[in-house]
Formats: structure tokens, C-alpha cells, sequence
């Protein structure tokens, strides 16, 4: 087991999680469990602590087989001290259940810490399309930028209301300047549609007056009917 610093946690190496799957598979069983062994007395000296004729010797953990069925001891936690044998037998025997704890929970961090890498991704990448969306709207819009006010950088959500609002006002000023150049469009089409109205503005210099070549073209019929022919012309 090692100590990772940056994470702050203690973690197995993949070596230790490869060969503690390869133990589990290799070994017996669990669930385990813990029995109290004893065995006949060894000597003639005093046996304060005999059952039947026998002496308490410690602990045996055992296993199961593929059926649960209760199996021949694994090992025996032979420590002759029974203030902290039982406890040890106990802990010995939550190993196959804490081996198999681990994995679940080893496999789970994987993919929380996969997912969360793909969120600080996501979260990179909004951060550089919201840059580069200030950055092009700051060209024809000016907008607040993080070094001038923390709220409103784009990792902070403040900035897409701001991003909202002056692109949203932007806009109505924009529609509001069109609606208004189209009815000034209408006005002067009218206006130019009125002969009376056209040479009124060109009498103010509003609008040039054409070329007495231009009116010549324009009232072509006119001013053929007023100029002389040989057959329209006076009899002496």
C-alpha cells in the first residue's frame, strides 16, 4: 500500500490489486469464519483453563465451499493470549469480505474519478468557447472582463446573463433602427411617387434637377410634337 500525497489517500498498487485478485481466486472461499480450537494438554503442568479434558490453544479460521458448507481451517491465529486472540481471529476472518469491499469500492472510484475527469474537461472547454464567444461579441459589443470584475468572467454563470442582456439590447436597438428605416423607406418612395413633392424638393436642392437632356428624354413625345416639320411648317 502506498501513500499518494497529492491525492491525500492511501491506495494499492495495480501490482497489489493484480495479485490480491489472483490470491482470491487461488484461495479458499469466503465467507470465514473463527472457532475456538483446543487440543490435549501437552506436560503435567497446571491447566487453569481445560474443557473436557483439553486445553484452549486459540483460534482456527475456516472458509466455505462453492456451496457455503462449512470447510477445514484456512489458518489458525495461534496467539495464546485470549484478551486480543478472538479479536485478531475476527479481524483475520473479515478479510475475504473486506478484499472483496475493496475491489467494489476500487472500481467504483474508477469510474466516479473517470466521469469527474470528463466533467473538468466539459467544464475547460465551455471555459474556452465562452472566452472566444466574449472575445467576438467584444469586438462589436464591449463587455466586462474578468479582470475587471471576478463576477463576470466565464466560469461564473453572472456572465451569461450579462452575455444576454447586452446582446438581447443590442438587438432591440438594432430591430427598433430597422423598423424605423423602413418606414423612412416608405415616406420617401411615396414622396418620390409625387411629382408635385419631387419638384418641390428639387426647387429646395433636396433633389438635383436633371439635365436639359434628361428632360428632353423623358418628355421625348412632347417635344416632338413641338418641333417644326417641313410638312407642319408656316405657308407664306
Amino acid at each position: 500500500m502506498t501513500f499518494d500525497p497529492t491525492q491525500n489517500r492511501a491506495t494499492l498498487s495495480p501490482e497489489a490489486v493484480a495479485q490480491l485478485v489472483a490470491d482470491r481466486e487461488a484461495g479458499t472461499p469466503g465467507p470465514w469464519r473463527e472457532a475456538q480450537t483446543w487440543r490435549p494438554p501437552i506436560g503435567n503442568g497446571p491447566h487453569n483453563d481445560m474443557v473436557n479434558g483439553n486445553i484452549f490453544w486459540g483460534y482456527s479460521i475456516s472458509g466455505s465451499d462453492e456451496n457455503g458448507g462449512h470447510i477445514y481451517p484456512t489458518l489458525a491465529a495461534v496467539h495464546n493470549f485470549p484478551d486480543h486472540v478472538h479479536a485478531n481471529a475476527r479481524r483475520i476472518a473479515r478479510l475475504p469480505d473486506l478484499e472483496a469491499a475493496y475491489l467494489t469500492l476500487a472500481a467504483e472510484n474508477a469510474t466516479l474519478r473517470h466521469n469527474n475527469d470528463i466533467r473538468r474537461q466539459n467544464m475547460r472547454d465551455s471555459w474556452e468557447a465562452m472566452q472566444a464567444m466574449r472575445g467576438a461579441i467584444n469586438e462589436h459589443l464591449p463587455l466586462p472582463s474578468i479582470e475587471s470584475d471576478l463576477m463576470q468572467g466565464p466560469e461564473n454563470s453572472v456572465f451569461c446573463e450579462v452575455v444576454a442582456t447586452a446582446v438581447i439590447g443590442a438587438l432591440s436597438t438594432l430591430r427598433a433602427s430597422e423598423a424605423a428605416a423602413l418606414e423612412r423607406v416608405k415616406v420617401l418612395e411615396a414622396g418620390l411617387a409625387d411629382p408635385v413633392s419631387v419638384h418641390a424638393n428639387m426647387l429646395r436642392g433636396a433633389i438635383a434637377m436633371p439635365s436639359f437632356a434628361n428632360i428632353k428624354h423623358l418628355y421625348a413625345a412632347e417635344f416632338a410634337a413641338l418641333t417644326p416639320t417641313a410638312d407642319k411648317e408656316p405657308k407664306t
